[in-house]
C-alpha cells in the first residue's frame, strides 16, 4: 500500500494497543481481587472438619501466595495514571481522519483547531494532546520490582500447591472456588498465581508495540524508548533473582539427598548447569550413579539404599572435580558411549561415565567443555587484570 495507507495503519495498531493497555490492566486487578479475596482469605479461615484446624497452615499461607497482597497498590497507582492518559486516547473516527496526536505537529496542529471542532478529539478530552504512557511507565518502573519477590517464590508456590492438592478436602475447597464462584470463571488457583508473572512479562511487549506504530516524532516516543529499557531492565532483574532462588532451591535439595558429605555443596555462587543418572561410572570398579555439572565444579555420586530413617537420603558422595582443572575426554569406542574426567592434581582418579547412547555422551561433553572453558577464560582474564594494575 501507499505511505499513507500505511500510516493509517499504524495509527489504528497505535491506538488498538493503547487501548488494551489499558483495558487489560483493570481486568488483571480484578483478578488480583478475586486471588486475595475469594481465594486466599477463605483458604485462611478453611477448618479441617475433622481435627478444626486450620486446613492450610500461616506458613503454607505464606509460601503459596508469597506477598501478593502487596501488588495491588503499585498496579492501581499505574492504573490511575493510565486512565488519566486514556481520555487522550484518539476516538476512532478521529484516527480515520488522521487526527491521531501521533506527532508533535499533528498534537500542536489539532489543539490550535480544538475550539473550531464540534466533535470531541479524544475519549473525554476538551483538551486533546498525545496519550503519554511512556512517561507514566518511566515514573513506576521501579516499583514494579516488588514483584521480585513474588516471581522468585513462584516454584515454591505451586509445588506446595500440587502437593496439599493429595489432601481431598484441599482438593474439594480449590475445586469448589474454581466451579461454584462465578467470578472465577472456572480458573483454577494455578492459573490465577502465574497471572502477576505473565502481566509483568507483558508489559515490555506492550512498550514494544506502541513503538513499533508510533511516529518518530511522537510526543512520548523519547520517554517510550527509556521506558522499555527500564520495564525490561527490571524484568530481567527480576527473572535473573528467580533463576538464583531456584539453583539455590536445588543444591538446599541435592545437599539434603546426600549421606554425610564431605563436600560443602551450597555455595551463592553455584548453579546446577546439569545432573542425571549415568548408567554406569567407574573408578576403581563400577557402579550405576550420578553426575552433577556445576558451573564451578563437577560432582560425582552413587546411589544410597532408601532408609526409613531419612527417606531424603539417595546418593552416597564419591568425589568431585574443580572445574579450574578438570579435562574431559571423549572416549569413541562404539558401543560404549563413554567420556573420562580427569584432574590436573597428581594421583586424582580418572573417572570414566558411559552414556546410554551417543546423543546423551555428546550432551555431558557440550556441557562440561562448556564449563571448563568458561572458567579458564575467566581465570585468564583476572590475571591479566592483575599484571596490568602491577
Amino acid at each position: 500500500g501507499t505511505e499513507e495507507e500505511k500510516r493509517a495503519l499504524n495509527r489504528r495498531q497505535l491506538r488498538r494497543v493503547m487501548l488494551e493497555l489499558v483495558e487489560t490492566e483493570r481486568d488483571y486487578l480484578k483478578d488480583l481481587d478475586i486471588l486475595v479475596t475469594l481465594i486466599m482469605q477463605p483458604m485462611q479461615q478453611k477448618r479441617d472438619f475433622m481435627t478444626n484446624k486450620p486446613l492450610v497452615a500461616a506458613e503454607q499461607i505464606s509460601t503459596i501466595f508469597s506477598n501478593i497482597k502487596q501488588l495491588p497498590a503499585v498496579n492501581k497507582e499505574l492504573l490511575r495514571q493510565f486512565e488519566d492518559e486514556y481520555r487522550f486516547i484518539p476516538s476512532e473516527r478521529d484516527v480515520e481522519r488522521g487526527l491521531d496526536y501521533n506527532s508533535a505537529a499533528a498534537t500542536a496542529s489539532s489543539t490550535a483547531s480544538a475550539s473550531s471542532s464540534s466533535a470531541s478529539s479524544v475519549l473525554g478530552s476538551s483538551s486533546p494532546r498525545a496519550p503519554r504512557f511512556g512517561h507514566v511507565f518511566l515514573e513506576l518502573a521501579d516499583y514494579l520490582r516488588i514483584y521480585t519477590q513474588y516471581c522468585a517464590n513462584q516454584e515454591k508456590s505451586l509445588a506446595l500447591v500440587e502437593k496439599l492438592c493429595k489432601d481431598a478436602q484441599f482438593e474439594a475447597f480449590l475445586h469448589e472456588r474454581r466451579d461454584v464462584v462465578e467470578e472465577c470463571r472456572l480458573l483454577d488457583l494455578k492459573s490465577f498465581l502465574i497471572k502477576p508473572i505473565q502481566r509483568m512479562c507483558k508489559y515490555p511487549l506492550f512498550l514494544r508495540d506502541m513503538l513499533k506504530y508510533m511516529g518518530n516524532d511522537h510526543p512520548d516516543r523519547f520517554d517510550l524508548d527509556h521506558a522499555m529499557d527500564k520495564i525490561s531492565g527490571v524484568v530481567s532483574d527480576i527473572n535473573q533473582k528467580k533463576r538464583r532462588i531456584e539453583h539455590n532451591a536445588r543444591l538446599v535439595q541435592l545437599s539434603e539427598s546426600i549421606k554425610k558429605c564431605k563436600f560443602k555443596i551450597i555455595d551463592p555462587m553455584r548453579q546446577i548447569l546439569k545432573d542425571g543418572e549415568i548408567k554406569k561410572i567407574h573408578i576403581k570398579k563400577s557402579f550405576r550413579g550420578r553426575l552433577v555439572a556445576c558451573n564451578d565444579c563437577v560432582i560425582v555420586l552413587k546411589h544410597h539404599k532408601p532408609s526409613k530413617k531419612d527417606p531424603r537420603i539417595k546418593f552416597e558422595y564419591v568425589l568431585h572435580f574443580e572445574a579450574s582443572e578438570l579435562i574431559v575426554r571423549d572416549v569413541d569406542v562404539s558401543p560404549t558411549f563413554s567420556f573420562t574426567c580427569v584432574s590436573l592434581r597428581q594421583r586424582a582418579p580418572i573417572v570414566e561415565c558411559v552414556a546410554d547412547n551417543a546423543e546423551e555422551r555428546a550432551e555431558w561433553m557440550l556441557v562440561l567443555e562448556d564449563i571448563v572453558a568458561t572458567v579458564t577464560a575467566r581465570l585468564n582474564a583476572s590475571k591479566l587484570q592483575m599484571r596490568k594494575s602491577c
